[in-house]
């Protein structure tokens, strides 16, 4: 069930940037194989399959009807219908409203699926089509190179490239009346240290997912060490990237999985696992946890009870609440374990680009400055790209700073160079450099 739950909306950007789809359905198809002919779904929730009125009706009188005409002949010719012939009817009856029962709630399930895939293409405008390419850079070579030149980002996507040259590229949400992006002119070099910066709303965020191919662009074009982003596998560039944002989820599984499943190639690594969850932070929140490394935060229910008001029900109660205990732990923390996922995910031969998109909003200043400086021990070649509001603990050691404002890049350079501008980023820079200055 936990696999199951994984499909759902809440988890579609994790497993789609980790290219974990293949491996969820492989679990899946193993935990079903193992269940044999066992429906997944809870009792509770198969009997509210179907909620129509006239078909309840049918289904309740389905087990009545015999027995009603068994009783108009027994009243015909009551010697020949004894109440043995009647008490044999009536467990067949219930056998057959079971069975009533049963094809009904199957047939309601396969439509509410059918359902499913008819709204999955119905959006078809919005998945990304995959190119033929294989991206397959040098596993000890430099990182990716990327280069955006005039990018826009309006209407429906229909193409976008990544990591490399960005050409005539623009970008909107559904609904929106203007570009989310436009006029974007930049190259990111292999192996650079990228900071992109900028009011709230500024596209900065937006800006990470053309690059990390999330999105498409419906102008312009992205290159990816000099091809075009669409004409490479999306398989292929999701293994080479590595993204890290505020809106990862933990999975209803172990820690352990939550951790190993940044690099599937590993996930049953246990030093490995530690390794990453002590380079995420994640190691006192774990030794705090009962279980440790084995310990799920939100299980997957299995068990339900009914009817257990009494006071003489409180013991089979106590062992229920026993069975899926629900454990919480703070935001902070929370931010510590999914960035240990992507310390494991860093272990990678293959990943050439490292996105970090504000995901230190609920660690304190001690703990921000931590993650930042492992992620940055971790570079070895690779390009990264860092979207912040605080400027302090990055900027000084940027290749290249990007500040942003209503969708465009205004300026870009070192920071010594965006100050003597005196310009946005300067502006911005000062507002929080303004709250260490002596009153």
């Amino acid at each position: 069930m936990a696999t199951e739950t994984m499909s759902e909306e809440e988890f579609r950007q994790d497993l789609v940037n980790n290219n974990l789809a293949e491996y969820i359905m492989d679990e899946y198809s193993k935990a079903r194989k193992r269940l044999g002919t066992l429906l997944t779904s809870d009792l509770f929730r198969q009997m509210r399959l179907e909620t129509k009125p006239f078909v309840q009706l049918f289904r309740a009188l389905s087990g009545e009807i015999p027995v009603l005409y068994f009783t108009y002949h027994a009243l015909k010719d009551p010697a020949a219908h004894t109440m043995s012939s009647l008490a044999i009817l009536r467990q067949q009856s219930n056998t057959l409203t079971t069975s009533v029962n049963t094809s009904f709630s199957t047939f309601s399930f396969m439509m509410r699926t059918l359902d499913d895939i008819k709204n999955l293409y119905e959006v078809r405008p919005l998945i990304l089509i995959d190119g033929t390419t294989e991206y397959k850079p040098q596993e000890d070579g430099p990182g990716m190179d990327l280069e955006l030149t005039y990018v826009v980002i309006c209407g429906i996507p229909k193409r976008i490239p990544i990591l490399s040259v960005c050409r005539d590229v623009s970008f909107e949400y559904p609904g929106m009346k203007s570009g989310a992006l436009h006029d974007i002119n930049l190259h990111i070099r292999a192996g650079q240290l990228v900071v992109i910066v900028g009011e709230n709303g500024s596209g900065k965020s937006t800006l990470i997912k053309l690059l990390s191919r999330m999105y498409d662009a419906s102008e312009g074009t992205v290159l990816i060490d000099g091809l075009p982003i669409e004409e490479y596998r999306l398989s292929d560039l999701r293994d080479a990237m590595a993204l890290l944002n505020q809106e990862h989820s933990i999975y209803p599984v172990s820690m352990s999985e939550n951790i190993g499943l940044g690099y599937v190639a590993c996930v049953t690594d246990t030093e490995m696992i530690r390794v990453a969850a002590e380079k995420g932070g994640a190691t006192e929140v774990l030794e705090g946890l009962e279980d440790g490394l084995d310990t799920v935060l939100e299980p997957v229910r299995t068990a339900r009870s009914f009817g257990l008001e009494l006071p003489r029900h409180q013991i089979l109660e106590d062992i229920l609440d026993e069975l899926e205990v629900q454990r919480d732990v703070s935001g902070g923390e929370k931010q510590r374990l999914v960035a240990a996922r992507t310390f494991m995910r860093l272990h990678s031969p293959k990943i050439k680009l490292v996105a970090v998109d504000e995901p230190s909003s609920a660690l304190d200043p001690r703990g921000e400055l931590e993650l930042f400086s492992r992620l940055r021990a971790e570079r070895g070649g690779k390009t990264m790209i860092f979207v912040t509001h605080r400027f302090g603990h990055l900027t000084r050691h940027a290749d290249l700073i990007v500040c942003m404002k209503n969708g465009t890049i205004v300026e870009s350079g070192r920071h010594e160079e965006l100050l003597a501008l005196d310009g946005e980023y300067a502006t911005l820079y000062n507002i929080q450099a303004q709250a260490f200055a002596p009153a």
